[in-house]
């Protein structure tokens, strides 16, 4: 390497005397090797370099090693800046242009010595170049070599060749990680956008579908199921991935053999594949799939036995119980629901307990056991073969004798005595068993946990009188909390019972006792806030009672109501609804809950939501809670103004219209309620938009173009009125006819 390619790090020696004006890193600059502009050259004093270390003493580096650190350090240090020096030059503009194009290059061939240069070694000096300047062969005249080496500043710069290969010496190399492809693997690489075949996009819906898989949702995703799963390949990789979920999650495992039942039931024989005369059906793909996890189970248990690393054989172990303890319970879940045989299942239950000659079985093999005898245990004791129940006593016999022994754990002494208790309970858990619950099931466990009726019951119960209400009508100020007991003295209290008589027990005749006594309501005290009735008069009126809608405002109701529909949307409970509903006690609100509820249902996202809330106001219309004039009421708020909300809601018209369809054709209102709502201002597109989506509905549920013009024939409907294009407004629509025959309805008389 040439010296002209060499920079010269050495350290800097700061000399006094250099002036008021002299610079103490000219040396530095000078012995870098680069030029320094012209017009900055005659401000560097002269520093006597005479002293300077031999060449061969020097820590030299590289130019390309030097570059390869310009894209980290680009900024002056700190310390260079306060000393207040004039710029360091690089090199020349034309030479930083070609730098940075081979930047990348070297910078990936080489890597970054971030050591601190003063504590390495000296680097053994750079060969001398095969024709040097005289000037510079000299050590004692170093400007020389330097005005040697560089070009003058008014010559024209030449193209710099491209830089030498790094040297090792001069750098660490840090090997990157190899990438391994997925062909190397046996695997194909995803590509984004590429084609997929029938079966992969079947294998995609079996995912998602299985992924979104809820007891609530159970019977609408098994539909889909039976849609996708239509060749033997798709049904291998379907029962592949039912078997992992159940494995991996076992608080849904009896959901996923229920959801096996339905598939062995619902799904065909497929052809044999070549060579086998057999069908391929799910209920022996399921079950052969069972068995090679059992067996693969026991071989993984020898292989853990040969891992020396304690971390790799805990984890290992790990996986191995989890896979096992899956397998058992679901093999369980479906001999309860006759998929499996019995002896199956005592099979099973004989080759976990199997022990070495002089050993104990392991103990993951004896908890598996004991799940599955506990899962499956009240059916086995049932079994019509005798054979069935005796290999279950002398399975509950070994396990006896297991517990007895001193080298188990005290923790599978405890699982195999629950079994025990269990059995002695006649299988009846002193727990309940953690399982997936649809919300029905969910709400109806936490109305018993807190005794309260059930929502269906309390629907048929007649109204409880309020608080503060007396049930002959008024008010009572103050109510105890515990009903007064009539005492032996019809004037007062009897704290104890009278003594026992020769008649028996006091109380038995005339008198009562205050233990024994019946209860009455207490007496009603005269109120000081109420006027007293005058004489001969009739009595007060009731007052309304505490917390009716009678006594909130509009506002208060109107949140209520918002809170109302808000929480059905997420329950879907018309029961409940229908409750909080009548809970209100407000009549004359029912129009603005109408309201209330087509405002949420037009500024709904979800389409589910949206048609959940039209069809809850048909349910109250159904229960005469909501009359057909309060829809109508409340339809014709957002109907006067269609213009306006077709701007707002683009598709507000045409689901505003099919709520009137549907609600015409379950009969709740009449179809001459229509040209009644298109009464307003609007121009003739919105108005068609809501009739059109209203009669397609109705056209939809009657039964075709005949139901639906006789539908419009019984109320005398003419679209022509209704429908008519403004000539001023509506210039460019079509006309009534031929809009009619563009939506499908040309049924509907002119």
């Amino acid at each position: 390497m040439a010296d002209a390619d060499l920079i010269n790090l050495r350290p800097v020696v700061l000399k006094p005397g250099g002036g008021p004006t002299g610079n103490p890193f000219a040396s530095f600059g000078k012995g870098a090797g680069f030029a320094i502009q012209a017009k900055k050259a005659s401000t560097v004093s002269t520093v006597d370099d005479s002293s300077y270390k031999r060449t061969g003493e020097r820590i030299k580096y590289s130019r390309e090693f030097l570059m390869s650190l310009m894209e980290k350090h680009t900024k002056c240090p700190i310390e260079v800046q306060q000393l207040g020096l004039t710029e360091i030059v690089i090199s020349e503009e034309s030479e930083r242009d070609a730098l940075k194009e081979t930047f990348k290059k070297v910078a990936d061939d080489m890597g970054l010595d971030e050591r601190d240069w003063r504590a390495r070694e000296p680097v053994a000096a750079a060969p001398a170049p095969k024709q040097a300047p005289a000037a510079a062969a000299q050590e004692g005249n170093w400007e020389k070599a330097k005005q040697t080496k560089e070009p003058s500043p008014a010559a024209e710069p030449k193209p710099q060749a491209a830089p030498a290969a790094p040297q090792p010496a001069n750098e660490q190399v840090v090997q990157a990680a190899k990438i391994v492809k997925a062909s190397d693997q046996g695997l194909q690489a995803y590509k984004p956008g590429a084609a997929l075949s029938s079966e992969e996009r079947s294998i995609r819906q079996v995912k998602g579908v299985l992924n979104k898989l809820t007891p609530e949702k159970f019977e609408r995703l098994l539909q889909q199921l039976l849609e996708v799963i239509t060749t033997a390949d798709v049904l291998k990789h379907t029962i592949t991935l039912v078997f992992e979920n159940a494995v991996e999650q076992p608080t849904y495992c009896a959901m996923y053999a229920d959801l096996c039942l339905h598939l062995s039931k619902e799904l065909p024989s497929f052809p044999p594949p070549a060579g086998s005369d057999k069908p391929v059906a799910f209920r022996q793909i399921l079950l052969n799939t069972c068995q090679d996890e059992f067996e693969e189970a026991m071989a993984q248990r020898e292989a853990l036995a040969k891992l020396t690393d304690p971390a790799a054989r805990e984890e290992a172990d790990r996986g191995v119980k989890k896979r096992v303890m899956g397998n058992m319970r679901l093999i369980s879940e479906l001999y309860k629901l006759d998929m499996v045989k019995d002896w199956i299942i005592t099979a099973c239950l004989e080759e976990l307990l199997v022990a070495p000659k002089g050993r104990t079985p392991p103990e993951d093999s004896v908890e598996a056991a004991c799940e599955m005898i506990s899962t499956a245990g009240a059916r086995l004791a049932k079994a019509e073969r005798q054979d069935t129940r005796r290999k279950l006593d002398e399975v509950m016999r070994g396990l006896e004798r297991l517990a007895a022994e001193k080298g188990v754990a005290a923790r599978i002494r405890f699982i195999i005595k629950d079994v025990q208790d269990l059995r002695r309970a006649n299988w009846v858990p002193r727990r309940e068993t953690f399982t997936a619950k649809k919300l029905d099931e969910v709400r109806a466990q936490a109305e018993a946990e807190l005794g309260m009726i059930p929502s269906t019951i309390a629907l048929a119960l007649p109204t409880l009188p309020t608080l503060g209400q007396r049930a002959g009508g008024g008010m009572v100020d103050d109510v105890p909390l515990i009903p007064p007991l009539r005492g032996g003295d019809n004037d007062g209290w009897g704290l104890f019972p009278p003594l026992r008589s020769q008649g028996g027990l006091a109380g038995a005749g005339g008198s009562k006792s205050a233990l024994l006594g019946d209860f009455a309501a207490a007496p009603a005290q005269p109120s000081t806030s109420q006027p007293a009735a005058k004489a001969g008069g009739a009595p007060a009126a009731p007052a309304a009672a505490a917390g009716s809608g009678s006594d909130l405002s509009d506002e208060e109701l109107k949140r209520k109501t918002e809170s109302l529909f808000q929480e059905y949307t997420s329950t879907l409970d018309k029961a409940e609804a229908l409750q909080c509903v009548r809970e209100l006690s407000a009549p004359g609100f029912m129009p603005r809950l109408v309201e209330v509820c087509l405002d949420l249902a037009l500024n709904s996202i979800k389409d589910k939501e949206r048609d959940a809330l039209l069809e809850l106001l048909l349910h109250l219309n159904a229960k005469e809670v909501v009359s057909a004039t309060d829809i109508v009421s409340g339809l014709a708020t957002y109907t006067v103004q269609l213009e306006d909300l077709s701007m707002d809601f683009p598709k507000g018209p045409q689901q505003l219209g099919g709520f009137l369809g549907a609600a015409v054709a379950s009969g709740a209102l009449s179809l001459e309620v229509l040209p009644q709502l298109l009464e307003g201002d609007a121009s003739a597109e919105p108005k068609r938009n809501f009739g059109a989506a209203a009669l397609k509905v109705l056209k939809e549920k009657v039964g075709g173009d005949e139901g639906l013009a006789n539908a419009c024939s019984a109320v005398d409907l003419h679209a022509e009125e209704m429908f008519k294009p403004d000539p001023e407004l509506d210039a460019g629509l079509p006309s009534t006819a031929e809009w009619l025959a563009s939506e499908g309805l040309s049924s509907v008389p002119l």
